[in-house]
């Protein structure tokens, strides 16, 4: 909320410098033209009269100005509430959430950007329940295995002999290179494996 109230203040006070500089320089331009051009009897009235006008133009640019800015911020508040509002439901989980594009090129180019981002995080987000998944059908299989050999050695179907124990050991192992693989990509996922990529003859 304080961001939001400094960025009003702040773009009220570049319209009413803008406004004051522009008073400024038209005042003394009429008072330098004014003493070159006109009668000595008629500056007072013309430099009175250039100053109502002034006046009357100071005030009618500050309205105009400040309507502008308090539109313009009204705008730009908007379009950047709404951001905050989608980034706080994609941080909740929501990463289907999407913002309207706004017509302005800046907000355009920022909301493209966040749309961008929420669409590469639901992609991520996808991949990764897609891959627990198979993890979890993976480990399944040789986990069923292992209780299937277990269970008949309990019940007394399977003999207890060596073989018994090495189709065992044979599960463990498949057991054994799919936690490898997952320790693997998880590195590989957090930069500690470099990759070096070549070409080679597919055929070969």
């Amino acid at each position: 909320m304080r961001f939001w109230r400094q960025l009003r203040w702040q773009m009220i006070g570049a319209q009413m410098l803008v406004v004051v500089v522009g008073v400024v320089t038209l005042n003394l331009t009429a008072n330098i033209l004014i003493e070159q051009s006109i009668a000595p009897d008629q500056v007072a009235a013309v430099r009175t009269a250039v100053m109502q006008a002034l006046t009357i133009a100071a005030v009618a640019a500050t309205i105009a100005g400040l309507t502008t800015s308090i539109l313009l911020v009204q705008v730009i508040l908007r379009s950047l509430r709404s951001i905050a509002r989608s980034s706080r439901r994609i941080a909740a989980g929501r990463y289907d959430e999407r913002v309207t594009v706004p017509a302005s090129d800046e907000l355009r180019a920022v909301a493209e950007s966040f749309n961008q981002m929420a669409e590469a995080l639901e992609q991520i987000e996808q991949r990764r329940i897609t891959m627990i998944g198979n993890v979890a059908h993976e480990l399944r299989t040789p986990l069923a295995g292992i209780e299937g050999y277990l269970e008949g050695l309990i019940d007394g179907v399977l003999p207890n002999t060596a073989n018994t124990f090495l189709d065992m050991k044979q599960e463990v192992r498949r057991l054994r290179r799919l936690v490898d693989d997952l320790q693997t990509l998880s590195r590989v996922e957090a930069g500690q494996i470099a990759l070096h990529f070549t070409t080679f003859d597919i055929n070969e």
